[in-house]
Order: structure tokens, then C-alpha cells, then sequence
């Protein structure tokens, strides 16, 4: 059986469908509720910094993402852009502190010592976990701001986490 992520490199676009899904706040840009998962998809896919031959067999970098974002009209901000410093502590609590704002949503781009992905985190489930919609609920936990992260740890930038917001 193949997981998400196993035959293409399509999370980023599934990050902004399911972040963008997710807050309502955000959706109603796009259509309110009646804006489907499938419209986000195709919107996103069709903004010009994705290329297809390129972003479906690589993924998209952090980057891209922003780029497709902007072109979305989604305003975002980085960890790294508040001022959060790069250590678990830090990076744990401001997810938190994210999830719990009404209107915002967050994608988070983590790398194992095998692989690189990027998720919508949905809500806060314990101390040190997320949970994630593009991995159906799963939960992200085990999260490091130690380069080189060992087998099972989830290394996460600053950078790489990007707060969505309506305005």
C-alpha cells in the first residue's frame, strides 16, 4: 500500500489545501463553506510558481510554498519572521499558542533522517503533539530543533512553519 508522499511529492499542495480548508476564516477568500477541498487543489496546481514536471516528482521547498501562497493571496508569516528561537521549548509553545487563535492556520515543513514533509497541523493533541490533516489525523510528535535529527525525531526551522491568517 502506498502512503501519501510515497509516489509524488504533492504535501505542500496538500498542506495549503488542508491549512487553507481547515480555517474558515481563511476559506471565506475563497468561496466561504461551500468552497471545495477539489477547487483549492486545482487553484493551487495552476499558480504559476508550481511546476508541475518539477514540484509532482520533487516536492515543493519552502520557497515555492510561500510564492504559491502569495499568489493565492494567503498572508502568512514565519516562525523565523516572529522572532521565535530555534529550540524545541520555543517552537512547542508557539505552535500552541498558534492553534489555539481563532482565524489562523498552520503548515509546518519537518525533515526525519530519511525524508522532508509538510503538513497542516489541525490541533493541539498533548504535551509535545500535534495532529495533522494531509496524514489523515496523525499525530506529530517528537519535534527538534537539533539538526541531524535521529530515527523518529522530526527537525523543524523556524522558517519552515508558516502561521496562516485571513488579513
Amino acid at each position: 500500500m502506498a502512503n501519501q508522499g510515497d509516489l509524488d511529492g504533492l504535501c505542500g499542495v496538500y498542506a495549503i489545501v488542508n491549512a487553507v480548508f481547515y480555517c474558515s476564516a481563511i476559506r471565506a477568500k475563497f468561496g466561504g463553506p461551500s468552497c471545495s477541498r477539489d477547487q483549492l487543489f486545482a487553484r493551487a496546481v495552476n499558480c504559476p510558481s508550481f511546476r508541475r514536471g518539477e514540484h509532482v516528482h520533487a516536492g515543493v521547498t519552502v520557497t515555492t510554498l510561500r510564492a504559491m501562497l502569495r499568489e493565492l493571496g494567503v498572508h502568512f508569516r514565519s516562525l523565523a519572521e516572529l522572532g521565535v528561537a530555534a529550540d524545541k521549548r520555543s517552537l512547542n509553545k508557539q505552535l500552541r499558542q498558534a492553534l489555539s487563535q481563532r482565524g489562523t492556520a498552520v503548515i509546518l515543513g519537518y525533515d526525519t533522517a530519511s525524508t522532508a514533509h509538510w503538513v497542516a497541523l489541525d490541533r493541539v493533541a498533548g504535551d509535545k503533539s500535534f495532529t495533522a490533516h494531509n496524514n489523515g489525523g496523525v499525530l506529530i510528535n517528537n519535534i527538534t530543533a537539533a539538526q541531524n535529527p535521529k530515527r523518529g525525531k522530526k527537525f523543524v526551522s523556524p522558517s519552515d512553519v508558516l502561521l496562516l491568517t485571513a488579513d
